[in-house]
């Protein structure tokens, strides 16, 4: 008997695991985590990391209320979604990027510019990343008041397109690189034209310690660090996840600016305007007691 639970004991791992669940929306700023578990990065840190990657808006929601999820990785104006729907306080603990030409208009060949969005039919997902990238466009926290929306899912403006019932669409790899193989479809904004305005953020519910926080912030740096060392290899593992060539990922990757440690540090210390951007951000989604979300921006300074 002794001898049996000697070994049993020997068995046990000296370091227990521990397991994390992150819910992330579809965006390749977010694929590094996906990268770090295929690196063993996340036992690195001493945890065990999972992913849920929803397929729409709804189920990502949905998602990211369920009780088992540590952590979300959203956009800025989807984190003043899910602190209102999930009626808990989460806390940012990560900005993982920004958009610097990722995000994108698609439009018709009838559409030239910006100026002739005024009036047009544009798919805009409701209280979307969407939403706020116009918000920029027409330099109005009411975008709306310049278009007529269609609120449908960015999976489903190819069929729209077809139907003619938009003129564009708001939209981000992979289903930016889909519409633009169509001859008929064109670019004809970027987030390029307002750098730093559109960041993604990772954040904690309130049963992560301050030492797990620290755990995520850890991995996410040495994985970044993988990634400058070998971009291609990135490029390529992104590509079989979201199915498509290894070219149109990198080519995607150039208008995401990932925050590695020293970026990552600047945009915490130095970029005062994300305060404002996501005050902006909530009252585009016409959320309610929007400066709270600028003093918890303040906090991370």
């Amino acid at each position: 008997m002794l001898f049996l639970s000697i070994l049993l004991c020997s068995c046990q791992p000296k370091d227990r695991l521990e397991p994390v669940t992150i819910v992330i929306g579809s965006w390749y700023g977010f694929y590094p985590f996906y990268y770090a578990i295929e690196h063993g990065i996340d036992r690195q840190v001493g945890i065990r990391l999972k992913i849920v990657e929803p397929n729409n808006i709804g189920n990502f929601r949905r998602g990211y209320m369920r009780q088992q999820v540590d952590f979300g990785a959203t956009s800025m104006i989807e984190f003043t979604n899910a602190h209102r729907m999930s009626q808990i306080d989460i806390r940012p603990v990560i900005f993982t990027d920004y958009s610097n030409g990722g995000d994108v208009i698609v439009a018709t060949r009838s559409i030239q510019s910006l100026a002739d969005l005024e009036g047009a039919r544009i798919a805009v997902p409701s209280q979307g990343i969407a939403e706020y990238i116009l918000s920029l466009v027409f330099d109005d926290p009411v975008p709306s008041n310049h278009f007529a929306q269609f609120k449908i899912p960015e999976d489903e403006c190819a069929d729209a397109f077809k139907e003619d019932l938009i003129d564009a669409c708001v939209t981000y790899p992979p289903m930016s690189t889909f519409l633009l193989e169509n001859p008929d479809l064109h670019q004809i904004y970027t987030t390029a034209e307002h750098p730093r305005r559109v960041f993604d953020v990772v954040w904690a519910k309130p049963h992560v310690s301050d030492d797990l926080a620290e755990k995520m912030l850890k991995l996410w740096f040495v994985t970044l660090e993988k990634v400058k060392a070998d971009p291609i290899s990135f490029y390529q593992f992104v590509a079989k996840i979201a199915d498509v060539p290894t070219a149109a990922v990198s080519e995607s990757m150039q208008g995401i600016e990932l925050l590695d440690e020293g970026k990552h540090r600047e945009f915490v210390e130095d970029y005062a305007d994300k305060v404002k951007d996501i005050v902006t951000a909530c009252q585009v989604a016409k959320n309610p007691n929007c400066a709270q979300y600028g003093e918890m921006f303040e906090e991370l300074n």
